[in-house]
């Protein structure tokens, strides 16, 4: 994925970083609402505070659990989720399962420090249109936000 560019010149469509990319196809400002799911305290509050530089892109609200997420998807509504597959209580793989049941509109991403070839078989048949290996740089996170909008 190409770097976020600071030029404002004339770039063409690949120049661009996936954020800015999601302010053009959007057409208007509008942000896009982001539910981020993860059981790591830690890990989760540092993702919310380095998105906070996407702020004319995305609105970051944050769950530490499957049950938490889907509590706050009973009140808000948001475009896209991004949830770590391993979680204590309800992980990844049951959340994708009602989402594509009760919200298949939501875009799901998921992010897990298992290797792809792990996480494949079991996310079979589940529906989610980004996958992110953990440790994730913030960059690949908003692109793969980016990138589900």
């Amino acid at each position: 994925m190409p770097p976020i560019v600071r030029r404002r010149e004339k770039m063409t469509l690949m120049e661009i970083s996936y954020p800015e990319r999601l302010l053009q196809k959007k057409g208007k400002r509008e942000k896009v609402d982001v539910l981020i799911i993860d059981d790591e305290a830690d890990y989760l509050r540092s993702l919310k505070e380095g998105l906070r530089q996407y702020t004319r892109e995305f609105n970051i609200i944050t769950a530490d659990s499957g049950e938490q997420a889907l509590a706050v998807l009973r009140t808000v509504m948001v475009d896209i989720v991004v949830t770590d597959l391993s979680m204590p209580g309800m992980d990844g793989y049951e959340l994708l399962r009602r989402l594509q049941q009760f919200h298949p509109e939501v875009q799901p991403v998921v992010m897990s420090s298992h290797a792809w070839a792990d996480a494949e078989s079991r996310l079979r048949g589940l529906r989610f249109v980004q996958y992110v290996e953990k440790p994730a740089t913030l960059l690949e996170i908003a692109n793969a936000i980016s990138g589900a909008a």
